[in-house]
């Protein structure tokens, strides 16, 4: 069986192999402590695990649960859900073989990622700026408040969410695909792409959002943005931690960052706005969310904070939003 481990397993070996975090790839306990400088990303660690790899005893290496915590997390606190959801191992190998019977699955997440990257590559040759956005949400006002002020940031935005393991009530992939290139066709005149990729989430706040903007450097991007929360759960991390952090590591980076406090919906404005870029009091100021979004797609009602073209275009298609 292929579980949540197994599947973040394979996409580290496709990360490694295809070169994507090759220079992330830690075998060594040595090796691993070279990530204290939070401005390298996190280390890429390929469990231990025989049901998937083969390997000989000399290729491994251990890592406790407060070095692996106290490196991806910042504090030890072993009942946080990001760590639950990224280890269940403490062993490592520095050198593998895949087992037969996982090859054709590392093939597709491979033949994804490929995909991308050359979709990635294609938007390079027409366009100078190109700056990638990480959700796997339908998107509400919110969320089109900031893909708006990075078009007039960059000539492209590409909607790159990081993607893995699926749980029941995630969106679907095919339907986030079809949404988007719904308002990319209807809205947007082209200017914004669906890309998605294929890497490892550890939940792990402000070191993962310098993580991920050393990602889509490497994919080619020229500008990333971080939000609220970027990456935490829980509410582990100060909301506002990862725009702090990425602040204070700008010129280490090669990627131009957009960091913001979200979005809201201003009533005096009349208009979603990225949060504190209007003069009007917070009691002017609503929150537009996500969850209500959901439940209103689950159950045929309208949300209205979304573009209702587009949940209309939702309901006309029948699209099948949710995992099961």
């Amino acid at each position: 069986m292929l579980t949540k481990h197994k599947l973040n397993t394979l996409i580290s070996i496709e990360n490694i192999s295809s070169n994507l975090l090759i220079e992330n790839f830690a075998i060594s306990r040595s090796d691993f402590f070279k990530y204290t400088d939070i401005c390298k990303g996190l280390p890429i660690l390929v469990p231990a695990d025989p049901d998937i790899c083969k390997f000989k005893e000399c290729d491994t290496f251990f890592l406790s649960d407060s070095e692996l915590m106290e490196m991806y997390y910042g504090k030890v606190k072993p009942d946080y859900i990001g760590f639950k959801l990224s280890f269940n191992s403490n062993k490592f190998l520095s050198s593998w073989t895949v087992r037969k019977e996982f090859t054709n699955k590392l093939s597709k997440i491979s033949k994804l990622n490929h995909s991308s990257r050359n979709k990635i590559q294609n938007l390079k040759s027409k366009f100078n700026n190109i700056a990638a956005f990480q959700t796997r949400n339908i998107p509400h006002f919110g969320h089109e408040a900031i893909i708006q002020e990075l078009l007039k940031q960059s000539d492209h935005v590409v909607i790159n969410p990081v993607i893995g393991p699926k749980k029941t009530g995630d969106l679907t992939l095919q339907a986030l695909d079809k949404v988007y290139r719904y308002l990319a066709d209807t809205k947007y005149n082209n200017q914004i792409s669906f890309i998605p990729i294929y890497a490892q989430m550890f939940y792990a706040g402000p070191r993962e959002a310098i993580h991920h903007a050393l990602l889509r450097q490497r994919l080619g991007f020229s500008k990333f943005t971080v939000g609220r929360d970027h990456a935490g759960a829980d509410g582990f991390y100060d909301p506002l931690e990862a725009s702090r952090v990425i602040n204070e590591n700008r010129d280490k980076l090669q990627i131009s960052v957009f960091c913001h406090p979200g979005a809201v919906f201003c009533k005096k404005c009349k208009k979603p706005i990225i949060s504190d870029t209007c003069c009007h009091n917070h009691s002017q100021l609503l929150d537009i969310s996500g969850t209500a979004l959901r439940n209103s797609l689950k159950s045929g009602t309208n949300y209205e904070y979304a573009d209702l073209e587009m949940q209309n275009f939702i309901k006309r298609e029948k699209l099948e939003l949710f995992e099961k």
